[in-house]
């Protein structure tokens, strides 16, 4: 029974926190629709949230656009970044020498 119970408490928690990610996740896209992206917009997850896109690393900016399933999570800020792309790389590979 406590295992049955406890495993009951599990699912209620992922499920949790996955409702919980997914609201997060439609109040940004509903936040953001409409609106263009563009270096004054801040970032709003990650280790560099509140900073404004010019000021987020380029080499970050270009992983985030190889995760799977960004472009459907991020679609205003994937488009920024495939518009950014060639000044992006530029950028890293500036600061990788």
């Amino acid at each position: 029974m406590r295992i049955v119970c406890a495993r009951a408490v599990f699912d209620a928690m992922n499920l949790s926190d996955e409702l919980k990610e997914r609201a997060e996740r439609v109040a940004l896209a509903w936040i953001m629709e409409g609106q263009k992206v563009d270096d004054n917009t801040r970032i709003h997850f990650g280790k560099h949230a509140g900073k404004k896109l010019i000021d987020v690393p380029a080499g970050y900016l270009l992983w985030l656009s190889d995760q799977p399933r960004f472009k459907v999570k991020n679609p205003e800020l994937s488009a920024y970044i495939e518009d950014n792309r060639k000044a992006l790389e530029l950028e890293q590979k500036e600061s990788e020498n």
